[in-house]
């Protein structure tokens, strides 16, 4: 038995019948924050969240004004996403540090009377990595399809598409476009004068001095550069987004990084193979584009790449967050161009077979609903978010490392606790299950858990849906998830999502203390266990290649290595955990599991 595991004070009879070990670990890990520059997101967006209402868009045209009403209610969230994507990675490594500050193991976290330990070297403290999520957000309308970005210009003077826009009509030599206002379709000829789409509806936008925009290049910078400045403390995900990497191979990029090669973003990730800073991929299909859009034509070779490589893709998988605002005009946009799609799920299906060289070719058939008749989800999210999306892409790639981030998020909200007991509310968070239950690579995460908020009908919160769910776990059909759940913070994002608990130490604190109460092998599962797992940071080859340019960035050289040293000694300590546990597991569970 491992040094980190002890019995003492840790007894959960109530879910297993017998004594559950508490688990020590040395290491924690966010699997889920982020620190782009609030910037990063176009205006439209922001309006179509809901801070301020859509109509009221002719009257408040700055970003300015925006922050300035929204800073009414999220205050500190506002001050936070105010700054650059350099220094709220600065901030993140502060709060993160001194929120595990004087701890040496993870089940010590914050425990009141626990006395911490000072002028410990730093072997003797909590490793505490973070895993940096991005977000490209340029590309997030309608008009992708015909490759526009939702800007204009500068960053200083910006022109904007105001509204919903449109795409080519079957075939690049049709130069049509149709442009959608408020719900009406209207047939407009492009211009042949240059070449290029209508100016008419562009709108001269935001003249306010404060940061407008920052565009994808300098994001992707400052991100690397954050990530040199504390590494292994920031492991960034590359932010995948095939309507800008919807080139061939071989396609030069410009210095704008506007568009370039499929596989050009592969060049900044870290394999065993290949020298990177980004620990994989970031992908958001609310912005718009389908997880296999049959639009993006090298989607197929992504994925292959991605899952022969061992490459994770961490992706937004619920109902709510940051979402396109023009989501409300996807459903007859597919009514139109549904010979289009299927024309390209043709070809797509041949280019598939050629790729997979005849194997698990189990083809999916599309199709649109007009709503989801199983939860009251809108079309867009149902056909472009939902997880059964994603497994029109596991069917082809079954062995894709994958992240359902939010585990549903407010879909815990569903229905009265009491219906909760006898069996999940939500079609949704179903889904996520079955994926998980099905792939052997599928994990889910639960950065941005509101548990206080409320439930519909009959009172109660997600601290009591989601908390009975957890205590389930000793159900055969719901037992993997002890091995497939990952936690994460969601930091910054949490100011905006939040009643309390939004700062980094305070979420922290509240999650564990949560699980605590219901398994106390829980708190090291998910932060340790099964992060570990997903983002393969046991592949020592593949972190070595990322010691390697962080060094060739200027990373420091010292501290470099002092935390690789950190990464590998974990590893074997995470061995060592998950075979107590298998081995507990075989002894104590085998005859307890219940089947439900």
């Amino acid at each position: 038995m491992p040094p980190e595991i002890c019995y003492e004070g840790s007894p959960n009879d109530a879910v297993t019948g017998s004594p559950i070990p508490q688990l020590h670990a040395t290491c924690i890990i966010d699997g889920h924050m982020h620190i782009n520059s609030g910037a990063c997101a176009p205006l439209p967006l922001l309006y179509k969240k809901g801070v301020i209402f859509e109509n009221t868009l002719s009257e408040i045209v700055s970003r300015d004004a925006l922050e300035a009403l929204t800073a009414l209610m999220y205050r500190k969230g506002v001050g936070l996403q105010k700054r650059t994507t350099q220094g709220l990675g600065k901030v993140a490594a502060g709060v993160n540090e001194n929120s595990y500050k004087g701890y040496s193991q993870s089940t010590d976290l914050f425990l009141n009377w626990l006395k911490k330990k000072k002028n410990e070297g730093p072997e003797a403290q909590l490793f505490t990595p973070m895993v940096v999520a991005m977000m490209d957000m340029e590309y997030a309308h309608i008009a992708w399809y015909a490759g526009e970005k939702i800007y204009r210009g500068n960053e200083k003077k910006l022109r904007i598409r105001i509204m919903p826009i449109g795409t080519p009509i079957n075939n690049e030599e049709e130069k049509a476009l149709y442009f959608f206002w408020r719900g009406c379709a209207k047939k407009i000829e492009q211009s042949e004068e240059n070449g290029d789409f209508p100016v008419n509806i562009i709108h001269e936008y935001d003249k306010s001095e404060g940061m407008k925009l920052v565009k994808w290049k300098k994001q992707v910078k400052q991100t690397k550069d954050s990530a040199v400045a504390f590494p292994f403390r920031e492991l960034p995900l590359y932010f995948y987004e095939p309507r800008r990497w919807r080139c061939r191979s071989g396609t030069i990029m410009p210095k704008t990084m506007d568009y370039g090669a499929w596989d050009e973003p592969f060049k900044e990730v870290a394999t065993r193979t290949n020298p990177g800073i980004f620990a994989g991929f970031k992908m958001y299909p609310p912005l718009g584009c389908k997880p296999f859009d049959e639009l993006c034509e090298y989607l197929p070779e992504f994925y292959e790449r991605c899952e022969r490589e061992k490459i994770p893709i961490l992706t937004h998988c619920s109902p709510g967050g940051m979402c396109t605002h023009d989501w409300n005009f996807y459903q007859e946009f597919d009514k139109c161009h549904a010979g289009m799609r299927q024309e390209a799920n043709l070809k797509r299906e041949k280019k598939l077979a050629g790729i997979l060289g005849g194997k698990r070719r189990d083809v999916v058939t599309e199709h649109y609903e007009e709503e989801s008749t199983a939860f009251e989800l809108s079309y867009f999210y149902y056909n472009y978010v939902h997880p059964d999306q994603w497994r029109k892409v596991l069917k082809y790639f079954p062995d894709l490392h994958l992240c359902l981030a939010h585990f549903g998020g407010d879909e815990w909200k569903r229905g009265g606790v009491n219906y909760w007991d006898e069996e999940i509310q939500s079609e949704w968070v179903k889904s996520i299950i079955d994926l998980t239950r099905e792939y052997k690579n599928v994990y889910t995460d639960i950065s941005c858990f509101g548990l206080d908020a409320d439930v519909a009908n009959g009172g109660g919160t997600v601290r009591d849906t989601f908390g009975n769910f957890l205590r389930k776990l000793h159900f055969e059909k719901y037992s993997h998830l002890r091995k497939k759940i990952i936690f994460g913070t969601d930091w910054y994002l949490t100011f905006f999502t939040r009643k309390r608990g939004a700062g980094y130490r305070a979420f922290c604190e509240e999650i564990k203390e949560f699980l605590d109460k219901i398994d106390k092998t829980l708190w090291v599962r998910f932060t340790l266990l099964n992060p570990w797992e997903l983002y393969r940071f046991g592949d020592e080859v593949k972190m070595n290649n990322m010691a390697d340019e962080l060094e060739n960035n200027k990373a420091d050289k010292n501290l470099v290595n002092l935390r690789l040293k950190r990464f590998l000694s974990t590893g074997k300590q995470v061995e060592e955990l998950n075979q107590y546990l298998d081995n507990w597991e075989n002894r104590y569970g085998e005859n307890k599991k219940v089947v439900s």
